[in-house]
């Protein structure tokens, strides 16, 4: 065997890729948190108890389940693993595992541009990079540019860039190496990847001879990738790294242990204006404890009946909210937990929204704040936001210490209390959207970056 592996998690991740595991590729045994688990077999191998790591003969650790942050630092903080071995999740199964075939999707691909670009991104979903991704790609075809879109799994965005004449490959192998890869990389003139978690893709593309531009869109989330490999990349300066605001160009540097290795690259979008006087509160990502729809919810319950009458509190997003808040949201009428809704028909919902509400526990920028404010809608936003460092506190919107529910709920009631204030503070973020986030700045910015 080539490779000795301990696999972490015995689930449905696990079940759909046993199958195509190679066959160099030795399953040592399987670790798991299930007390009612561990000491039994599965696959003719033992479930260990994390504890027992240490004792065990190993490669690495692959983690095939879904809470690999949560494994990840349970290693960190309590687990004596080597250094040495690395841990993977299900971001780098080519190491382990026979992958697919890709496939393509839309017409063949065409050199019909003055430029050709590659784009990798991590998804196709209608989230926040992806979405910001999209702008890019629409202001580039402007410039004319021939665009590809590369992605390891498919999504809603695939439609639509279909649609605008993208083609887009949908692979589970990003290797550069792959065949389909290789011939998108000779065809291209540079390469885009989006999102920090496709570093080990960024690594592998070190090797090739095209420029390679890599869009940094996280803050805490990615703090379980293997720092050495970044700081490793970002040292060599082969690769032109970008962050889209000076959190995030912040927070990298200083959790890898570097500085002036990044530059910023903050985005924009194509304007479209709607106007409504109902007075809505909406918290628009994803349900996502970083997200912070737990704090909005307490927030809200914080409120006295006379306020809660005066307004609505939107949840819009995909996923599940916590228990807890859950279950204080369906206690309390004026919280409306609309789930996730279709990028296509935003437009929609920011006319009949008042304030946009970021409670993150860490965020980049804000996609939707930018939409509120171009939509001359205000914002309140938790201080760990990058557009906070944008804005002025009674301006374009109110900030408050992130994760303190008593201060966002003092932000609800301001605004309540002085509706004539909520709109002149609307116009102002409609400034700030034209002075620093209009499609108009980003496409001088894009294009001065790639030229």
């Amino acid at each position: 065997m080539d490779m000795k592996i301990l696999v972490w998690g015995t689930g449905k991740i696990y079940q759909s890729v046993k199958n195509r595991i190679r066959s160099n590729v030795e399953i040592v045994g399987f670790i798991d948190n299930d007390e009612e688990k561990i000491g039994k077999t599965l696959d003719g191998r033992f479930i260990y108890s994390p504890d027992l790591i240490s004792s065990l003969e190993y490669d690495c650790i692959f983690i095939l389940c879904k809470a690999y942050v949560d494994i990840h630092k349970q290693i960190d903080e309590t687990l004596m693993v080597s250094e040495y071995r690395p841990i993977y999740d299900i971001e780098r199964l080519d190491i382990i595992c026979n992958m697919p075939p890709a496939t393509f999707y839309s017409s063949k691909i065409e050199n019909h541009g003055s430029k050709c670009l590659l784009i990798f991104s991590h998804a196709l979903s209608s989230t926040g990079a992806q979405n910001v991704m999209l702008y890019l790609i629409k202001i580039l075809i402007k410039h004319d540019y021939s665009i590809c879109v590369i992605s390891k799994t498919d999504g809603i965005l695939r439609e639509i860039l279909n649609d605008m004449g993208i083609s887009v490959l949908v692979s589970e192998d990003l290797r550069s190496d792959n065949s389909a890869i290789k011939m998108l990389i000779d065809w291209c003139d540079c390469i885009l990847v989006n999102t920090i978690w496709q570093y080990h893709l960024v690594e592998d593309l070190e090797s090739v001879s095209k420029p390679v531009y890599w869009w940094l869109h996280e803050t805490g989330t990615w703090i379980y990738t293997d720092y050495a490999c970044i700081k490793n990349i970002l040292m060599k300066k082969k690769v032109r790294a970008y962050a889209v605001s000076a959190v995030v160009k912040k927070t990298v540097e200083n959790q890898i242990g570097i500085s002036n290795r990044i530059g910023i690259l903050p985005f924009g979008m194509a304007d479209y204006t709607l106007n409504n006087n109902k007075i809505v509160f909406a918290l628009i990502a994803n349900y996502d404890y970083i997200k912070g729809q737990d704090i909005f919810v307490k927030a809200v319950s914080k409120l006295s009946p006379d306020y809660m009458k005066q307004a609505e509190f939107w949840l819009i997003g995909g996923g599940n909210l916590d228990d807890e808040s859950a279950s204080l949201a369906r206690e309390i009428d004026c919280i409306k937990v609309k789930g996730l809704i279709d990028n296509r028909l935003m437009p929609e919902v920011y006319s009949q929204v008042n304030v946009i509400v970021c409670s993150s526990r860490e965020e980049a920028m804000s996609v939707t704040v930018i939409e509120g404010f171009m939509n001359s809608k205000p914002a309140i936003v938790s201080d760990r936001a990058g557009i906070a460092e944008y804005m002025r506190c009674g301006y374009e919107g109110l900030i408050y210490p992130c994760e303190d529910a008593d201060e966002l709920a003092a932000c609800f009631r301001e605004v309540l209390d002085k509706p004539d204030c909520c709109e002149k503070m609307g116009l102002e973020g409609r400034k700030l959207y034209e002075k620093c986030f209009s499609e108009q700045v980003f496409e001088m910015n894009l294009i001065n970056t790639f030229e």
